[in-house]
């Protein structure tokens, strides 16, 4: 049972209406329309936690005043969480003062039924001030079944973990646009009651896969000798006794009348059918929400190979803003996931920075997984990390504004020289994500555990090669050259279908010659030579441009190329240096596809456009004295005097960049080891919680 429960389901619900009745929207909806039709989109304005509150208000205080960061203060996990405990509901902070606190357990729960409290922000003096750091990884927790973690921000519910406790069937509702379904009876094989769902609760709705390929919206995950659309098979999506139900969407429930539940948001595929079997599935306790963690830095410098420094599971309506996340780096060493976010919504993870992983393919800075639904990820910074933003099974989210360099990848099997993406799709069941504004290396979708469909990049600049030469602190385990192999600004491998790719800056000049490469499919037998220097690369089993086949590569069995993928996709207002210009091209619209096409004529109104979820410029949209502006928008084919070089001026750096290199004194050649980040000397007119009020109606102890 929940400590309180009855206590914190009405503090619960306060807050819940206060968010979706009285928070702003950010933008109007639809800000594509004219660019994109709405079988490709969702309104993406909701995405993450809305306005972070202030909460200057101080409940806890916990540290010696007045000390250094290098202090050690003598604050153990349990006093923090316990800290936290205490201010619950009350919409106020826990401040943590200056200093290195040494860490011996992850910090949150332990126990089922033991929520990390909802609606009180856990703060630090900054991310150079306040230092988390922990000495041994034997006596972190599992999270409840996510593996070892330093922070574990979850709502107590151990029986939830995969959706293993109350399924319910569906027995109509299920369509695009709907916001109220009726459930029926406890799926066949699993527990659970309708009795354990509430207002407030979050439903992940989900549907069996596809059984065969339908030419279009196509949810797949089978692999290897049994299978036709994945290299391996699922990873993170629900797959239990051989049925997977990849395709899902987090909702939060608003109403509740007998069996029939009201939720928003509405759904959003188009292909939800009751024909497919929908369940949903839920945690029998309500999410924790309005949880805040700032300006204070997580260290794991010295721990090895764990799961995540920081998970989010059943959690909505909460955020990480200014914090910096500092990994160790090397094989086997490091932290998997800088943040992982599991079966939420509406989280923000903001103005913060991500250093350092495994040189391996699960080495991430924010891992969305598990039908995780509108979260935002913004203005933050990714350094010497395989890939930055990746989605499992992740479902209208936003991924804006991030700057990624020096994609730290020597992965099993490839050389050090192979070049590995920052912003990925990687699990069966992703779908309209958006990523705006990014700028990075390549963008990503491959098909090593299965399909996705009706992802966007807009306004974002993918320089498609890696120029990182070396590690920090020297040696050559990072390469002897800028990245050689698998080079690309976007690739999107068998089964990504009907993406979107609207007002980006593509490229590299003097190193693209190539504007496409495209495999055909129907002829496994046709193997071509590997080309590295292509802006696209689309349509192929594997990223060395072939089908998989015996013919090819000695498989035993079979993964064909998917043409579709190029024809489903809608290009319009790209500027790449192989060409040299904007294109908008009428046959790359995706206009005449069969199903879910493009515009036959989108706009070319760019002013029109600034952005697909933010209605102007945001807060943090400014920049130190002594360095230069950016104006807002940053990148596009309507854009000029750009400062990036060679590309046509359509491009400047955004914030997170600007803040690397001419704040933080970053480089891109891949020797910078951790920078002392903190948003206040990087964003100073953003908002950042800088003062605060004296504690007032204290519950705890005050350590000192």
């Amino acid at each position: 049972m929940l400590r309180n429960r009855s206590i914190l389901f009405i503090l619960f619900i306060s807050v819940f209406i206060f968010m979706v009745f009285c928070v702003p929207s950010k933008t109007k909806s639809q800000a594509w329309s004219g660019v994109l039709p709405p079988t490709r989109a969702v309104n993406w304005s909701s995405a993450g936690a809305g306005t972070i509150p202030a909460r200057t208000t101080v409940c806890q205080t916990l540290g010696t005043a007045g000390q250094s960061p290098s202090y050690s203060q003598s604050v153990s996990t349990a006093q923090i969480f316990s800290a936290l405990q205490a201010c619950n509901g009350t919409n106020q902070t826990v401040y943590l003062n200056p200093g290195t606190y040494t860490m011996t357990q992850t910090l949150g729960p332990s126990g089922s039924g033991n929520p990390w409290p909802s609606n009180v922000t856990l703060r630090g003096a900054g991310p150079q001030q306040t230092i988390l750091t922990w000495s041994s990884s034997a006596s972190l927790n599992n999270c409840n079944g996510i593996n070892s973690t330093a922070f574990c921000v979850i709502n107590g519910d151990s029986g939830a973990l995969q959706y293993s406790a109350n399924v319910l069937t569906v027995t109509s509702g299920m369509s695009q646009g709907s916001t109220s379904v009726t459930l029926g009876a406890t799926a066949s094989g699993y527990s659970g009651s309708l009795s354990n769902l509430h207002v407030g609760s979050l439903i992940a709705f989900n549907q069996l896969d596809d059984s065969s390929d339908n030419g279009n919206w196509f949810v797949c995950g089978t692999g290897g000798v049994t299978g036709t659309c994945s290299q391996q098979g699922v990873a993170n999506a629900w797959n239990s006794g051989g049925v997977t139900r990849a395709e899902m969407q987090i909702v939060t429930v608003t109403a509740i009348s007998g069996s029939t539940v009201t939720f928003t948001p509405a759904l959003y595929a188009p292909n939800w059918t009751s024909a497919k079997q929908p369940y949903a599935t839920f945690s029998g306790h309500v999410p924790t929400t309005g949880a805040g963690i700032e300006s204070l830095q997580i260290n794991t410098q010295k721990l090895g190979d764990i799961q995540a420094m920081l998970e989010f599971m059943w959690v909505t309506n909460s955020w990480v803003k200014n914090v910096a996340l500092i990994n160790n780096v090397g094989i086997g060493a490091a932290a998997r996931k800088h943040i992982e976010a599991s079966s939420d919504a509406h989280i923000t993870i903001q103005d913060s920075y991500m250093y350092g992983s495994q040189p391996s393919s699960e080495a991430y800075g924010v891992d969305l997984l598990w039908g995780t639904s509108d979260s935002l990820v913004q203005n933050n910074i990714c350094q010497h990390i395989a890939s930055c933003t990746m989605t499992e099974t992740a479902v209208g989210n936003v991924f804006g504004y991030n700057f990624d360099v020096d994609n730290f990848y020597t992965g099993s099997g490839y050389a050090p020289n192979w070049q590995q993406c920052d912003a990925f799709h990687h699990d069966d069941g992703d779908y309209y994500n958006l990523w705006e504004g990014h700028e990075g290396i390549c963008w990503s979708a491959d098909d090593i555990h299965g399909t996705s469909f009706a992802d966007t990049a807009f306004r974002s600049y993918f320089n498609g090669r890696d120029a990182a030469t070396q590690c920090p602190g020297g040696g050559t385990a990072c390469g002897t050259g800028p990245k050689t192999q698998n080079t690309e600004a976007i690739q999107k491998l068998a089964y990504a279908r009907y993406d979107n790719v609207v007002a980006n800056v593509l490229g590299s000049a003097g190193y693209f010659t190539t504007y496409q490469n495209a495999g055909a499919s129907g002829n496994t037998s046709s193997c071509p030579s590997f080309n590295s220097t292509a802006i696209y690369e689309l349509n192929f089993a594997v990223p060395t441009e072939q089908p998989i086949s015996p013919q090819c590569n000695g498989a035993i069995w079979v993964l064909d190329n998917d043409s579709l993928v190029t024809s489903s996709m809608m290009r319009w207002g790209n500027y790449d240096t192989v060409n040299g210009s904007v294109q908008t091209n009428s046959g790359e619209t995706a206009s005449s596809a069969s199903t879910y096409p493009g515009l036959a004529s989108p706009s070319t109104s760019w002013s029109s456009y600034s952005s697909f979820y933010l209605s102007g410029k945001p807060s943090w949209w400014v920049f130190p004295s002594g360095t230069s502006s950016t104006p807002w928008p940053a990148v596009g084919p309507d854009i000029t005097g750009g400062t990036i070089s060679g590309v046509g001026g359509h491009a400047f750096h955004n914030p997170a960049a600007n803040c690397f290199y001419n704040v933080l004194g970053g480089v891109n050649n891949g020797s910078s080891g951790a920078l002392n980040f903190d948003a206040k000397n990087c964003y100073p007119s953003s908002g950042q919680s800088s003062s605060l009020d004296p504690p007032t109606g204290l519950t705890g102890t005050v350590v000192q």
